[in-house]
């Protein structure tokens, strides 16, 4: 296992991500509030394509 790790988590990881997500969780709930919904929806699915697709090539 690499160092700063307990088992697959990597607490180096952990103290980047935390903080990040603390600061931009506000952001995005501004953005989706003023975005409209048709928008967000499509903005959600091209996500979720963009991740599927990832995944099926990482198989």
């Amino acid at each position: 296992l690499p160092p700063w790790s307990i088992g697959y988590v990597n607490l180096l990881t952990v103290a980047m991500i935390i903080p990040s997500s603390m600061l931009l969780a506000p952001v995005g709930v501004r953005l989706s509030h003023n975005m409209p919904r048709a928008m967000l929806r499509r903005v959600f699915a091209v996500v979720l394509v963009i991740v599927s697709v990832r995944m099926f090539m990482s198989l």
